[in-house]
């Protein structure tokens, strides 16, 4: 996945994370990270974030400071600012205990 980012493929790279959603054990921390560093630069934007996104929140997958903060800053670079400002008002607590 990381290789295609970096080969400014991000569309590759959300190929990629498709197919580790459904292999075992699926998705870990770092696969999320790449996955979403695609998202900054995907033509799809901010539907690539919550393509990424979602699946992680469905399998209730630990989601540690890293992957939250990951998240976040993906909303904002992809527009999303209110939406973000509100995942921190409201998530941050559930994720780790953020601080804000």
């Amino acid at each position: 996945m990381k290789a295609y980012l970096n080969c400014n493929e991000p569309h590759y790279s959300l190929i990629f994370w498709d197919q580790i959603l459904d292999m075992t054990p699926g998705p870990d921390e770092q696969s999320v990270i790449v996955a979403l560093d695609a998202c900054k630069t995907s033509p799809g934007g901010s539907l690539d974030v919550q393509r990424v996104w979602k699946p992680i929140v469905a399998r209730d997958m630990a989601v540690t400071p890293t992957m939250f903060s990951s998240y976040v800053a993906t909303l904002v670079l992809t527009g999303n600012i209110e939406e973000a400002k509100t995942e921190i008002e409201v998530k941050s607590e559930k994720y780790d205990r953020i601080s804000r």
